[in-house]
This record gives structure tokens, C-alpha cells and sequence, in this order.
């Protein structure tokens, strides 16, 4: 295929500076060229062919090697060697190639280039160009309609970053390229798609002589790969550059293809930069607008100007300063109301009018920019930090009010747009300034007015309430504040006391409250000068409470200290819901409302201190008159604490401790009182203070909470606490005390006021004590008699108590019952007429020997009771003594002994009877010897003598007694000899038989007849018959005594079984 006809000039740079070769080429005009860079740090030794260019740029360099070098390019460039000088001396002429000087190499190109140009001869030397990536002749044509078919579908859309990737990612693959790289100035942009991540990028410095180049830039790199720059232009402008790194050279072809390639890029990256801008445009109108309406929304003029200057450098980045001029009354100057930026930037000077460019922008009425500030005639230098300016003026119709200018320290900073939006802004400032100028003229009428009413009003009352609420109620209606309220000074040491505030302020948490009524008016007081917080939000402090409660309403603040000739008598503070809500116009006007209120307070504070007095001492005695009308320690304990809840404005809770007799201190009452099912503050700062109160006997106070290790309550307990000791008698009874939301809520005048609550409350705790102690003792003393007197009543024995008059004081109801009387009827009675014997001893011999001796006194009498029975009665009679020791009383204890004297008389009788049975016991042991030898030889003689003796039967009724009688003794010993219980099978009759004959002859000797009637079948029992026997005895002996007692004899005994 035949070459097509040159197009571009090939140039190669050997050894040159690319920002020296970027400059020379940039100067001498050259367009359509291709340059090639080769690495000049190593002396080329490539063959003949690889030389091969129309123009070569070699450095000259000291050695015979770089001339015979410089012969070889002398000979393998087409229309000319410029051989560089960078030193700018040349050598002598036998050096081959046009020798040049840096400033002469612009001039060689530009020569060269025209010759060139000119030639009627086409160099067709380098017609057949190296193939891209060693591809084959055939395959150029399909590459090069790729590349124009990815031209076509080019489309940036809205997302430039996405079509920026898929452009170098579709580009590396097609060229089968190592990297492939966009990077974009406007807007700045990079893409990177490398075959490997480890590839560098190509430096900067070669980055920016491509995009100075007029068509390309390749370079061999050191590794042997081929470097393509191809700049992204414009007709108007440079966007970036394109970098491809490939195997290979890259062709002519593929060249021609890939910088209409990047032409097209480029003019596609321009709409959507074009877009950009317009978008940004609008963005930034609407911005001003916006702003526009903030600054018509307020009257504040230095709010105005100071939102001017600072939205002019948020919308020209690059600028460093603004500020804004204003002509002075007489119109002779033009002075600086407002400025923001850089504190080292332009500083802003007093200007002549019509002087300095701010002044000739004031009598020109236009905007002017001045790219080199130092250059211009009008410039009055003040400061070497201007270099660029822009000025454009305020203007109301045709009339000039001010100037809004912008510095930089750079040269030629700012652009058309720039311009445009500072005269936007401009605008829409001179009509916000001259409706707040228009607006402040009205307030001053009204101010006027307001101000004569104050005082007015001040002079008219005494009285401190109203007088504070008066100061507020100007300060709010001249401010426009969302809050107002004055915090009194102490007359002593300038502490803060109290809080007075108008009722109607919002509803403000423990951030709001804080900064509003205490940490704002100490700074104020502390700083000695008004405090002036435009934002809360951003008003950097120490303060740890702060940082942990941020304000929810509270965003700006003003604070003015109430002083007179001697002293501060208190804080004026205001507070808004807006920020930057407070002008230095309002501070002049709080300076005056402040000179007049400060007299005002501090006479009605002089009356107010005496009425203080009184107030307190109504508190102190409504707390008195509660402690008198009960002597219940709950309720009059909730009283005080109640009281001085209501008593000290900053209280948030208020609370009394009580001391037991063992344990910690119980909490016995707090304020406000909790519902049910209510879950009450945190304690645990309570019972802190509390103890320490208790160990140290003296007020314990806590500014913060949170400067004393209490973490937990940082959001919602107690900041301040003041404890004191409840003291009665010298003696500690428990705590009262106070806490607030708010840190160093509280003053002296403040625990001092508690601490006489605490002596109020300390009489009527330990008062209440008292009286309960003595009516629990009533209380024991009536349980104790109601006890003794069940006691005295509950006994079984007669009991009655005789006094030293001989009266009867009581008489329990068994002795009464003794007396056949009821007890009732005794109290008082003469002892001796219901005790005394005339003969013989008696109780009353017994008892009035008790009162005598002061001993015990014992007797036992008998007597006939009333169904003459004979009776045996025990008197016992005890002396009582009183606190002398004298005896007063007797305590008479009687019982009926008559069951126990026949007891006694019984066992007597069984003492008889067992003596009886160890004496019967020998006797029948003496008995049963002789009754042996008689049954025996009874026994034997009925053995010889025959049947039909008349012996016989004298014989056998011989036998039959003595048998009876050895039985009988048998009987006898077996009873005597209280042997164990052998259990056997027993026959009752005959056991029943046993025991009549042996009681047989007591029975007798009674003339009481036994009749034993025994049933049929009777079955034999288990027992022991022996003890069994002493049983039957038992129960006949006391059947006998019975009938005997009774008078029946003689009598009959009947047993029946």
C-alpha cells in the first residue's frame, strides 16, 4: 500500500530539558508535529534507522563519542541537526549541526519548520512508519476505524469520573497498551488504567511540557517502553492530558488517530465543564438570593456587614480578605465597618473619597479589578499582602453607600465570575443596609420613648420584684430577646446570689440555665466589661459542664454588669434563640438602660434587704408554727424542707437526713415529695454531703458535682449541694440541705438562710423525739399495767395487796371470790374486817407483821369452810418498798392446801404400809419355815391314815389352813419384794381373790363386807400380776377410806369385773 503524504514533522530531542524544549516550541508557533524524547543520561549507540527524523535537537556535550554522535544525527535527520548549547557559549565551527543557545532554539525550530513547510519535495523517508505494537501492515486500517468508532461513542453524560474510567479502560485494552492515563486541570480529574499495579505514572514535569505542546509528545522510556502524551485542547483551552505506555513506537496512523481522539475528548469535556459551571452558576445565584433574604430578615447592621464579608469568601475561594467601606458622616472618607479573612491579609485603611481604587470605584459607581495591585496607579499600599483586587460598590439608585472589596496575595487571582458574584452580592447588601439604616432610625424614637418610661417606672416603686421586672421588660421590648433576667450581687464579697427572671422566658435544661444564670454573669462580673456571645454553640470555654450539656434554645447572649459609683449590684443578662441575635447597638442601649437601672436596684435592693429579713423570718416562723401544731416528726420535717424549697429560687430539690441511734443517716424527707410509683433523684450526692455534715459538724457546700467525682450525674442530677447540721442541745440529730441543676447555683447568704432552718428544724426533730420517747413510754407503762393486771387477775391463787394503813388496794378475783365479793368492792376496804381472828393466829397478825419487819412473813391455818369441810389455807405475805427503802405495802399470796395436806397424809399412810411390807416380808419369812413343816407332815400323816378315819378330815382342815396361810404369805412376799414387771398371761379372778385376802382384815376391822362379782368368759390379759395385785389393793384401801370418810359404815364393797 502507498504511503499517504506527510502530514506532521517528526522531531526527536536527544539529551534536552523538556521544560527548555516545551518553552522553545511553545515560542516558535510550531503546530502539527510529532516529538519524540529520548533519555540523554546514556549516549545513544542505536543503529542508523533509529535516528531517523525530519528535525533533530541533540546537547552538545564535551568527548569525541557526542561528536561522532552528533555526526550520526546530522546525518539521519532530514532538514536539519540543531546541536544545543546549555551554556550558551558556542565552540568552534567544526561542531556538526546548527549550534544554538537556549534563547536561540525557539528561532532554529521556527527556521527549520519553514523550510520544511516550504519544500516542494515531500520527504517520503519515513512513509512506512514502524508498526504500533508489532502488528502487521494489514491489521493499521482495523485499528485506526476502532479508534474513530470509540471517538464516536463518546458521551460524558453526568458521571465524569465513570465515563473517564471507561474511556482508559477501553483504550488500554484496544491498544493493548501497558497504561493508559487521564488527568485532567479543569475540573481536576484522574483516571489510571495500568496492564500491571505496578507501573508508574509519567512525572508531572513531562505531564506539563505535553500539555504545552502544540500536537504530541513520545518518549522511549528507560525500560524500553514507548511514553505518548497527547495534550486534551480546545481552541480556548488546555483540559489535561492523555498518556499512553505501549511495547512499541507508535505510528503515524495510530498518532493521527488517537489526537483526533483526544480532540474529541477534549471538546466533550468542555460541555460538560461548561455544564458545570452553569450549574454552578445557578447554584451560587440562588445561594446569593438566600443570603439576600437572611439580610433582609434582620435589622442588626453589623450583622448584615458581617455576614457580607463573610459570604463573599465563601464564594470566591480565593480570596483571603473582604471588607467593606462606608462613608463617614461628613462623606469625606470612607472607613472599614467590616472585615473577615486572613488576620495577615490587606489592612483596611482609612480612605480619601474618591482616593484609592475603593475610592475611585465609590465615585465611578462600577466595579473594578485590578490583577497587580502593586502596579496601579491608584492603589494606596498599606500592606505588601495585596496583590490582586477586586472593588465593587454598594449602590441604592445612583447613590454610593459603600464599597465591597476582596484582596488576594497572588497575582491575577480572580476571574469574570468572580466579579459578577461580588457585584450580586454587592446588590443585594445595599438594600439590607439601608433598610437596617432606615430601621435604626425608627428604633432610636422608640428607644427614646422606652427609656423615659424606665425611668419613669424605676423612680415610681421600691420594691425589688418590680423594680427587676421592670429593667426587664425595657431590655426585651428594646432588644427583641427571648429571655431576660438579673442576677443579683452580693454586697459583701461580689458573689452571685439570687436569680430574678420574667416569667415567660422558654422552657431552658440544665445547659440553658447554666450558661444563662450562672457561668455568662460570673464571666460578666469577672471580666469586668459586657459579655457578648454571638453563637453558644461555638463560644469555646474551660467548662466541663458545658461541654457535657449543650444549649438547646440559649444561641446568643448579652450581659451587662449593673454597677454604681461604690459597687456591681447585679447582672443584666439577655438571651435569644437565634444566633448572633445582639448588635453593639443593643449594647449601647443596655449601657443606658444599665446606668438607670443600676440606681434603681440599688436602692430597691437596700429596701429589699430589709424586707428579706422579715420574709425569712415569716418562712422561719410558718416553719415554727408547723413544728408547734404537731409533734409528728414525718410531717413537720416534710414542712421544712417544703419551706425551703420555696424560700431559695435556684433550688431544684431540697432534702433532711436523720441520724439513728446505730447505722447511717436515713433519709426522712425531701422536697418536691414523690408520688407513687414516682422514681426519685439521684441520692447518692445527698448521703456524700450528709456524712460529711455528720463526721465534721459543719456546712458542707459542692459548687460542681462534677468537680468532685460524681461522673453519674453529669445529665440529670444535682451540680450544686449545700448541706448543714441539725444541731439540738449540742447535739447532732441529723442534716438539711438543698441542691440545684445548676453548677455554683448557691451563695452564703443562701447557707446561711438553711442553716436557721436547720436550728429551726433540729428543736422540733429532737422535740418530736421526746414526745414520742415519753408517749412510747405511756404506752409501755399502760401495757405494763394492763399485763400485770391480767397477771394479778390470772392467777389461780388468792392475791390482794395491803397498804401501811392497813387498806386493801387490790384484791385479785380468786381471793375476791374467797371473800364472796366482787373485786371491785374491796379497793379500800379495812383489811382487818375481812381477815381478823379474835383468838389465835390469822392472816392479819401475818401480813401486819410484814409491814412491821419488812420480811417474809409465812403461815398456814386451818378452818371449817362454809359446807363444814375442814380446809387448810397458806398465806405468804412479800413486803413492797419504796425509793427510801421503807416497806408500804405487802404483797399477800394465799392458796387452799388442803389437797395437799391429805396428799401428805396419804403418803403418810403409804410410808405405814410400805414399812408394814418390809416388816410383814420378815415376818413371813419366819412364818413360811414353820408352815412348810406343818403342810408337810399334813401332807405325810394324810398318807397313813385310811380313808374312813375320823382324823381324816381333821387332818385335811389342818392342811387346807395351812396352805391359806402360805399363800396369804406368799402374797406377802411377792408385794414386798417389788420385783420387775414380768409380763404373763394373768387371770383376773384369781388375781382379784388374791389381793381381797390381803386386804381382807382392814376391810373387816372397817366392818366392810367385799362382794366380788366376776363375769363369765373373762379372758386372760397380759400384765404383771404382782404389780397388777398392788393395784387392786390400791383401789380397795382407797374404797375403804372413802366409805369410812362418809360415815356409811358398816358398809359393803362391791367389785365387779
Amino acid at each position: 500500500m502507498a504511503a499517504a503524504p506527510r502530514r506532521t514533522a517528526h522531531i526527536l530531542a536527544v539529551g534536552v530539558a523538556e521544560q527548555s524544549l516545551a518553552h522553545a516550541l511553545a515560542s516558535s508557533g510550531a503546530t502539527g508535529y510529532v516529538l519524540t524524547i529520548l533519555d540523554g543520561a546514556a549516549k545513544p549507540t542505536a543503529p542508523r534507522p533509529a535516528l531517523q527524523a525530519d528535525i533533530i535537537v541533540a546537547e552538545l556535550q564535551p568527548g569525541e563519542a557526542n561528536r561522532r554522535f552528533l555526526a550520526e544525527c546530522a546525518a539521519a535527520a532530514r532538514f536539519g541537526l540543531l546541536t544545543f548549547c546549555p551554556d550558551g557559549t558556542k565552540p568552534d565551527s567544526s561542531v556538526p549541526g546548527i549550534l544554538v543557545t537556549e534563547t536561540e532554539l525557539a528561532e532554529g525550530l521556527a527556521t527549520l519548520l519553514a523550510q520544511m513547510a516550504a519544500s516542494a519535495a515531500s520527504d517520503r523517508a519515513d512513509s512506512e512508519p514502524p508498526t504500533h505494537q508489532g502488528a502487521a501492515p494489514s491489521a493499521m486500517p482495523d485499528l485506526a476505524e476502532s479508534l474513530m468508532s470509540l471517538t464516536q461513542s463518546l458521551d460524558p453524560g453526568d458521571d465524569l469520573p465513570h465515563f473517564l474510567d471507561g474511556l482508559s479502560n477501553d483504550l488500554r485494552q484496544l491498544l493493548a497498551a501497558e497504561v493508559v492515563e487521564v488527568e485532567l486541570s479543569s475540573p481536576p480529574q484522574h483516571s489510571r488504567s495500568p496492564r500491571r499495579a505496578d507501573l508508574p505514572s509519567a512525572p508531572l514535569s513531562l505531564k506539563d511540557l505535553a500539555q504545552h505542546s502544540a500536537s504530541a509528545l513520545q518518549r522511549r522510556l528507560p525500560g524500553g517502553n514507548w511514553q505518548l502524551l497527547l495534550p486534551l485542547r480546545t481552541p480556548r483551552r488546555t483540559l489535561g492530558v492523555l498518556t499512553v505506555v505501549g511495547r512499541e513506537q507508535f505510528s503515524g496512523t495510530t498518532l493521527l488517530a488517537l489526537r483526533f481522539l483526544a480532540g474529541q475528548v477534549a471538546a466533550r469535556l468542555d460541555i460538560v465543564r461548561l455544564s458545570l459551571e452553569h450549574r454552578r452558576s445557578l447554584d451560587e445565584l440562588q445561594a446569593i438570593s438566600d443570603i439576600g433574604r437572611s439580610m433582609m430578615a434582620t435589622f442588626s447592621l453589623d450583622r448584615i456587614l458581617d455576614m457580607i464579608v463573610h459570604t463573599a469568601l465563601r464564594f470566591v475561594p480565593k480570596a483571603s480578605r473582604a471588607v467593606i467601606h462606608m462613608p463617614d458622616d461628613a462623606r469625606e472618607n470612607l472607613v472599614p465597618q467590616a472585615q473577615a479573612g486572613d488576620p495577615e491579609g490587606a489592612a483596611s485603611l482609612v480612605l480619601p473619597w474618591g482616593k484609592g481604587i475603593a475610592g475611585r470605584v465609590a465615585q465611578e459607581r462600577r466595579p473594578i479589578y485590578v490583577p497587580d495591585a502593586a502596579s496601579h496607579p491608584d492603589f494606596v499600599a498599606g500592606t505588601t499582602f495585596v496583590r490582586s483586587l477586586v472593588v465593587a460598590p454598594l449602590l441604592l439608585g445612583q447613590a454610593v453607600i459603600g464599597t465591597l472589596s476582596i484582596s488576594s496575595p497572588a497575582r491575577d487571582a480572580f476571574g469574570e465570575r468572580d466579579i459578577r458574584i461580588l457585584s450580586s452580592l454587592a446588590s443585594q447588601a445595599a438594600v439590607a443596609v439601608e433598610n437596617a439604616r432606615l430601621h435604626s432610625q425608627a428604633r432610636k424614637a422608640d428607644e427614646v420613648a422606652a427609656l423615659y418610661e424606665l425611668g419613669q417606672a424605676l423612680n415610681s416603686s421600691l420594691d425589688l420584684q418590680q423594680t427587676v421586672t421592670t429593667i426587664l421588660s425595657s431590655a426585651r421590648s428594646l432588644t427583641f430577646a427571648s429571655a431576660a433576667e438579673v442576677r443579683l450581687v452580693s454586697p459583701v464579697d461580689e458573689s452571685l446570689e439570687a436569680v430574678i427572671a420574667l416569667g415567660d422566658r422558654p422552657q431552658s435544661m440544665p445547659g440553658d440555665r447554666y450558661r444563662m444564670s450562672v457561668l455568662y454573669p460570673r464571666l460578666a462580673l469577672e471580666r469586668k466589661q459586657p459579655l457578648l456571645v454571638e453563637d453558644t454553640l461555638t463560644f469555646e470555654l474551660n467548662d466541663e459542664f458545658c461541654r457535657h450539656e449543650p444549649p438547646t434554645w440559649l444561641r446568643s447572649y448579652l450581659g451587662i454588669r449593673l454597677e454604681t459609683a461604690q459597687r456591681v449590684v447585679g447582672i443584666l443578662s439577655l438571651g435569644s434563640d437565634s444566633p448572633g441575635a445582639f448588635s453593639s447597638e443593643d449594647l449601647r442601649l443596655l449601657r443606658v438602660v444599665a446606668g438607670q437601672a443600676a440606681t434603681a436596684l440599688s436602692n430597691a435592693r437596700l429596701y429589699d434587704q430589709a424586707t428579706q429579713r422579715l420574709r425569712e423570718a415569716e418562712a422561719l416562723a410558718r416553719v415554727s408554727r408547723s413544728i408547734a401544731a404537731s409533734f409528728e416528726q414525718a410531717s413537720l420535717l416534710q414542712s421544712v424542707v417544703d419551706t425551703v424549697l420555696g424560700t431559695i429560687g435556684l433550688a431544684s430539690h431540697s432534702f433532711a437526713y436523720l441520724l439513728p441511734n446505730e447505722g447511717k443517716p436515713m433519709l426522712a424527707a425531701q422536697a418536691p415529695a414523690l408520688s407513687d410509683g414516682e422514681n426519685g433523684p439521684d441520692t447518692g450526692v445527698w448521703e456524700w454531703c450528709a456524712d460529711g455534715c455528720l463526721v465534721r459538724g459543719q456546712p458542707v457546700s459542692i459548687e460542681d458535682t462534677l468537680r468532685h467525682g460524681f461522673p453519674s450525674l453529669r445529665s440529670s442530677g444535682p451540680h450544686s449541694v449545700m448541706a448543714v447540721p441539725m444541731v439540738a442541745g449540742g447535739k447532732l440529730v441529723g442534716v438539711l440541705g438543698a441542691d440545684s441543676s445548676l453548677p455554683n447555683a448557691f451563695s452564703q447568704g443562701d447557707l446561711h438562710l438553711l442553716q436557721a432552718f436547720a436550728d429551726q428544724a433540729a428543736t422540733a426533730v429532737e422535740s418530736a423525739r421526746l414526745f414520742n420517747d415519753l408517749n412510747r413510754a405511756y404506752r409501755d407503762l399502760a401495757r405494763s399495767t394492763e399485763t400485770l393486771s391480767a397477771v394479778f387477775d390470772g392467777i389461780t391463787d388468792g392475791m390482794y395487796i395491803v397498804d401501811s394503813a392497813g387498806k386493801l388496794v387490790m384484791v385479785n378475783e380468786p381471793e375476791a371470790a374467797f371473800l364472796a365479793r366482787q373485786p371491785e368492792s374491796l379497793a379500800g376496804a379495812d383489811y382487818a374486817a375481812y381477815y381478823h381472828s379474835s383468838g389465835g393466829s390469822c392472816e392479819h397478825c401475818t401480813v401486819m407483821e410484814a409491814l412491821a419487819t419488812g420480811t417474809h412473813q409465812s403461815l398456814i391455818i386451818s378452818y371449817v369452810n362454809p359446807e363444814g369441810h375442814q380446809t387448810w389455807r397458806e398465806i405468804d405475805a412479800y413486803p413492797i418498798r419504796d425509793r427510801e427503802g421503807l416497806t408500804d405495802r405487802v404483797v399477800v399470796f394465799t392458796r387452799d392446801v388442803t389437797g395437799r395436806r391429805r396428799m401428805e397424809a396419804s403418803l403418810y399412810e403409804s410410808s405405814k404400809l410400805a414399812s408394814i411390807g418390809q416388816l410383814a416380808s420378815s415376818i413371813a419369812h419366819e412364818i413360811n419355815n414353820p408352815l412348810t413343816v406343818i403342810i408337810g407332815n399334813a401332807e405325810v400323816l394324810l398318807l397313813d391314815i385310811p380313808e374312813d378315819s375320823p382324823l381324816r378330815d381333821t387332818i385335811e382342815m389342818i392342811l387346807r389352813a395351812a396352805r391359806r396361810a402360805a399363800r396369804i404369805v406368799d402374797n406377802l412376799l411377792n408385794l414386798s419384794s417389788q420385783r420387775d414387771y414380768e409380763m404373763s398371761e394373768v387371770d383376773l379372778e384369781a388375781n382379784l381373790q388374791e389381793a381381797l385376802e390381803l386386804v381382807g382384815h382392814p376391810l373387816r376391822r372397817a366392818n366392810i363386807q367385799p362382794e366380788l362379782s366376776i363375769t363369765e368368759d373373762v379372758p386372760l390379759i397380759v400384765a404383771s400380776a404382782n404389780h397388777l395385785k398392788v393395784v387392786w389393793m390400791n383401789l380397795l384401801l382407797n374404797a375403804r377410806d372413802a366409805i369410812v370418810r362418809s360415815g356409811r359404815t358398816p358398809g359393803k364393797l362391791s367389785v365387779t369385773v
